[in-house]
């Protein structure tokens, strides 16, 4: 199982879908596995949860430094 795709996978769905993003981090493991049709077996569900995380609060972080910065330019 590639966890490293589909971590990317999953974090590419939430950014184009904030309502995703929500229930990510409501409820990471079935959210994870509702997406990928996987059931994704114990011992590797925390990697990807962890790996999702990880990339969300990257992106969480990044959207904040946008918005930051787009009011600068005003």
């Amino acid at each position: 199982m590639d966890i490293a795709k589909i971590v990317t996978d999953i974090v590419n769905k939430a950014k184009a879908d904030p309502a995703l993003l929500t229930n990510i981090t409501k409820d990471p493991e079935k959210t994870i596995e509702s997406i990928t049709g996987i059931d994704i077996p114990d011992g590797q569900l925390d990697s990807v949860v962890a790996g999702v995380k990880e990339q969300i609060t990257k992106i969480g972080i990044s959207n904040a430094m946008d918005k930051l910065g787009d009011m600068f330019k005003k």
